[in-house]
């Protein structure tokens, strides 16, 4: 048997305790043999944590250490540098003061026995006198290690393993590679290792075209993620679906959960992510592609849902737009969001694509604070890649604009009841006198849209979506002088509830694509302070988590709580504007089916409970002659209302509905050809039932 020492990686990830002080240390660092599994970044860093007496490790705060000096002799590497801190920490009596006053010594033998861990000794000096020492032994030569859990919905692929040299447009000089989601992450570092990969929805009805929403898909990760725990951890969950609920409105082909339903003041966000094989497949997307490029596509976008499960934003939202990463959309290279109406940088970027992270994103999967890359850590964007606040555009700006962006309320409005839901009208408006190519996605989810709230406060905080949806680029031409209009919920987010405090509010927005870098108008409105003990109840059963949720995604069956809590405020307080939007949630949840991956099966729809949930859902104040709903969600669920009249053949109820529709827009002033397209339809329904 041989016994002779063998040599070893010296970068990795290394574990040791002193007494109740535990730390994880990481060395990225070239290796003495010039070559490693990875590209070194010549950065040390690691993580402090109390260890509990039942052998528990509490996180405390990590470490970063810049330009190490690295002195390899015959039988031990040394590396030597000054510790700096992410963050303001009180860990033990050994180091209480700032990290930036340490320095950092680490010795590592460069030869072991056969079959023997690796044992480094790490010593830390305190201002120049006092020394904590620990023996750290190797438990990873990657830096970071994650499980990964992979399910799939039946009709839908597992990505195949890719090889660099399958395709023709690549860079000349690549190497060929073989890449699937674990090697992709390796070479960045990190150990990703897929634990399962099981098909877990196969009702025989289901077929191939299923329209998944975020409820879903919420309700997917929460009861099917094997390994889920309410905590930050190195697991994440990543679910292969068919088709997004926008499709084919909208190609979505990927969607990171930015929060679940759990506590908004302690949330564990980020730990899952989920692709649309289904729409990937289709000919507008790369389903007419060759199966090689398909693969490098379906890959990268697996790997790209999963980066921003580590909290990496697009390449193109850190103004790095012509980066080659995997972080950057291909056909938005190398303008991002001020892509030319009708550019395609696909072929461009594939040319030059090493399939790698850029530095900026190795430095942060590798070596950024534990909470800020952890699954269930911070928020998503939350840290270290923020650009900055900009102000809203002043009246003067927007009229000499060529295109503007409006931020308003309609109805028009700016008091709102205390706890009631606010939702903003943004409307996209050419101003020029020739048309103009825009992207056709104004949701905030999409990321082309920012939109920014200064609380009574005067703090201002970015409104953050609950999920972000990953797709292809999709554009209309938008006449001279006319207008692209979307409603956007603002009460709930990734950040809770937006406006919990009564009081002044001011909100405008941003929008970035092609050539137009907009900026809105700055909107005021007001939440009313509670008037009576009965709206302080009001409040108390509506700011949940559970009820955001509900209410962000117009109907979450699942969240048995939430939907409990929101009853019972209908029932107690009917004649609330709140109580409408509570009825129009409710009559959306009614209305679809529900996929339910516990059960394995499909809960169809309830035309009758969802009819009775929109009617009320769409009542008409009459003191103000108001509905609680603003114009846009109001056409849209008078829209689903008479559809549901038509499905169970009742076309006097919906004629009548859409009559009743019109009468409130021509009322409200809304735009003359919305008007004509519900006269149309009610005419329409006429023709088809002869009457």
């Amino acid at each position: 048997m041989d016994t002779s020492p063998t040599t070893h990686t010296l970068s990795g990830t290394y574990v040791g305790q002193q007494g109740s002080l535990g730390l994880e240390l990481r060395l990225d660092i070239q290796e003495p043999g010039g070559s490693g599994l990875y590209q070194p970044l010549n950065l040390v860093s690691g993580d402090f944590y109390r260890v509990a007496e039942d052998g528990t490790w509490e996180y405390r705060g990590s470490f970063l250490v810049e330009h190490p000096y690295v002195k390899c002799g015959t039988d031990q590497a040394v590396i030597l540098g000054t510790m700096a801190s992410y963050s303001g920490l009180t860990l033990s009596p050994a180091l209480v003061e700032p990290f930036s006053r340490q320095v950092l010594r680490v010795s590592v033998p460069l030869t072991a026995a056969p079959d023997s861990p690796v044992t480094a000794t790490v010593q830390i000096t305190h201002w120049g006198t006092y020394k904590t020492t620990f023996q750290c032994t190797q438990v990873s030569p990657f830096l970071r290690t994650i499980e990964l859990e992979v399910d799939r919905i039946v009709g839908t692929e597992l990505p195949r393993p890719f090889h660099t040299h399958s395709v023709a447009t690549r860079p000349p000089d690549l190497p060929p590679l073989e890449l699937d989601i674990t090697t992709a992450y390796r070479r960045a570092g990190v150990d990703v290792r897929i634990t399962s990969t099981d098909e877990v929805f196969a009702p025989t009805e289901a077929g191939t075209d299923l329209k998944w929403d975020e409820q879903e898909l919420h309700h997917a990760m929460e009861h099917h993620f094997s390994q889920w725990q309410d905590r930050p951890q190195w697991k994440l969950y990543l679910l292969i679906a068919t088709h997004f609920k926008l499709f084919p409105q909208y190609l979505v082909t990927g969607i990171m959960y930015d929060s679940q339903a759990r506590d908004p003041g302690d949330p564990y966000p980020r730990q899952g992510a989920a692709v649309f094989h289904s729409t990937m497949k289709r000919t507008e997307v790369w389903g007419d592609a060759p199966p090689a490029d398909f693969d490098r596509n379906y890959l990268r976008t697996c790997v790209h849902e999963l980066g921003h499960a580590l909290n990496l934003i697009h390449s193109f939202d850190k103004d790095r737009p012509d980066s080659l990463s995997w972080m950057n959309y291909p056909w938005r290279y190398p303008y991002g969001y001020r892509l030319p109406h009708g550019w395609d940088g696909s072929q461009s970027f594939w040319q030059k694509c090493r399939f790698e992270f850029d530095p900026e994103e190795l430095r942060h999967l590798r070596h950024h604070s534990l909470m800020e890359v952890v699954p269930g850590g911070a928020a998503f964007g939350a840290l270290g890649h923020e650009l900055g606040v900009p102000p809203a555009a002043s009246l003067e700006q927007l009229e000499a604009a060529p295109v503007a962006l409006y931020l308003r309320t309609r109805p028009e409005r700016t008091l709102f009841q205390f706890a009631e839901p606010i939702r903003i009208e943004l409307k996209l408006k050419n101003q020029t006198q020739t048309p103009i190519g825009v992207p056709t996605m104004l949701s905030p989810e999409f990321g082309l849209i920012e939109i920014y709230i200064r609380d009574p406060k005067q703090q201002v905080r970015r409104y953050r979506p609950l999920f972000r949806l990953c797709g292809e680029s999709q554009t209309m031409e938008l006449p001279p002088g006319e207008k692209l209009y979307e409603s956007v919920f603002l009460s709930y987010g990734a950040d809770g509830f937006y406006f919990q405090e009564p009081g002044e509010y001011w909100l405008w927005a941003t929008y970035r694509a092609g050539e137009w870098q907009l900026r809105s108008n700055a909107l005021r409105i007001r939440v009313a302070f509670p008037q009576s003990s009965a709206e302080e109840e009001i409040a108390l059963r509506t700011f949940g988590h559970e009820q955001g949720h509900v209410l962000y995604m117009q109907g979450a069956t699942h969240l048995k709580s939430g939907n409990e809590q929101l009853q019972e405020v209908v029932e107690r307080f009917p004649d609330t504007n709140l109580a409408q939007h509570i009825h129009l949630c409710f009559g959306h949840s009614q209305a679809r089916e529900f996929k339910d991956l516990v059960a394995g099966n499909i809960r169809p729809p309830r035309p009758e409970a969802a009819v009775q949930e929109l009617r009320r859902a769409l009542t008409i104040s009459p003191r103000t002659r108001q509905a609680a709903l603003d114009n846009i969600t109001y056409g849209r669920a008078a829209e689903l209302l008479a559809t549901l009249y038509e499905q169970m053949e009742q076309p006097r109820e919906a004629r009548s509905l859409l009559s009743q529709t019109v009468e409130y827009f021509e009322r409200m002033k809304v735009k003359a050809d919305v008007i004509e397209s519900l006269k149309n339809r009610a005419r329409s329904i006429g023709r088809r039932k002869g009457r």
